[in-house]
């Protein structure tokens, strides 16, 4: 996997949504199956799924499923290919 030897801060405008693309853009090869998005608000990682196959869970914004974040998820163990996490740490 090869990323950008520039930082997101550098090149990309610093909003949520410019970091998602980001991210994808450093990792797409990872980007593929059954996704999930934790803590997703506005569901921009579903742009980026490239089998289509995503689901996004938030306590607010947009996502398929609104759950609360600090109890246990509702899904069984090994349900998705990928977990997507971002701009969540520093609310907790």
């Amino acid at each position: 996997m090869r990323t950008s030897n520039t930082c997101y801060k550098g090149t990309y405008r610093n909003t949520r949504a410019a970091r998602q693309e980001w991210t994808f853009n450093n990792f797409r090869d990872v980007f593929r199956g059954r996704i999930l998005d934790v803590g997703c608000d506005e569901a921009v990682f579903r742009n980026y799924s490239l089998d289509g196959q995503y689901f996004g869970v938030d306590f607010r914004g947009r996502p398929d499923a609104i759950v609360n974040l600090e109890a246990d998820l509702p899904f069984q163990d090994a349900e998705f290919d990928l977990v997507v996490c971002t701009d969540v740490l520093e609310h907790i």
